[in-house]
């Protein structure tokens, strides 16, 4: 039988009511209008300069015909603080926002899983398959798999586990791939950070991105310094076994060129199809 990644280290928001659906509408990054009940929305929560401060993926659940519950699925040590932002811009909205955590968990697997409330296919990356809701009782039965596959899967990616990666409010969402993981719509209306995200999209601004970096060995601790040919080009952020993200400019960085670090870590960067494009195309 596959084996299912759970993933303990994030909470599940439920918003529910009649306003829930214009209420995230306007905060979140991408466009609730593709979301349904075989789908999961992947998008984030802004400071007004674009900078990440909660990513989260958004799935919905349709009670019945008149009762709509969407789950948000984020990181649990940011669960109270969520929560608190979201109560914050309710105001005068008919919503509710309960913690579920205790009572459903996150799992995916390379394909759908049955007995799940909702979810679907993870937007960001076809290779990290099916994600989903499920209570937790259900979820006792199901074969775990390290969790570890799972993230360095993400890494390779260059898919940020969100403030982990990011920093609370210092990292613009656009440094952090969103654009290039379907974490943000262009063509929907206003949210909180639109104004900035928008227009270094359309002037094509973005000269730090988040990569993969293939260590040879220990990998250095976040925040460590990494250069090419003596220069620096940037820092280390979270890593899983010898495979991590690091923050880095993206003007003259090439596939599998080798990186170091103020430590002595060797490292070989691995760009995803997307990143060497864009790499390409700022050569020529």
């Amino acid at each position: 039988m596959p084996h299912y990644f759970h993933h303990k280290d994030r909470g599940i928001l439920e918003i529910k009511g009649p306003d829930a659906f214009d209420f995230l509408q306007g905060l979140i990054t991408n466009d609730m209008v593709a979301l349904n009940q075989e789908t999961c929305l992947y998008a984030a929560l802004l400071t007004p300069q674009g900078k990440l401060l909660f990513d989260f993926f958004i799935y919905q659940h349709n009670e019945d015909i008149n009762d709509t519950v969407y789950y948000l699925d984020c990181l649990k040590a940011q669960l109270d603080d969520l929560t608190k932002r979201l109560m914050m811009y309710r105001l005068r909205s008919k919503v509710d926002i309960t913690d579920k955590t205790d009572e459903l968990l996150v799992v995916s697997r390379r394909k759908a899983i049955e007995g799940t409330l909702c979810g679907g296919k993870d937007p960001r990356d076809t290779d990290l398959g099916w994600r989903g809701i499920i209570d937790r009782a259900a979820a006792k039965d199901l074969p775990k798999s390290d969790l570890h596959i799972y993230n360095i899967e993400r890494i390779k990616a260059a898919a940020p586990n969100g403030v982990v990666d990011m920093g609370d409010g210092k990292t613009l969402i656009l440094e952090g791939n969103f654009d290039h993981l379907n974490g943000v719509s262009f063509q929907k209306g206003c949210y909180v950070g639109q104004e900035n995200t928008a227009r270094m999209h359309h002037r094509n601004k973005i000269n730090r991105r988040l990569v993969a970096v293939e260590f040879m060995g220990k990998t250095p601790e976040p925040g460590t310094q990494l250069f090419a040919d003596g220069i620096k080009i940037g820092e280390m952020r979270s890593s899983c076994e010898n495979w991590g993200l690091a923050h880095l400019k993206m003007d003259n960085i090439q596939n599998r060129m080798t990186i170091t670090s103020s430590d002595d870590a060797m490292g070989i960067l691995t760009l995803t199809d997307w990143q060497m494009k864009l790499t390409q195309a700022s050569s020529e």
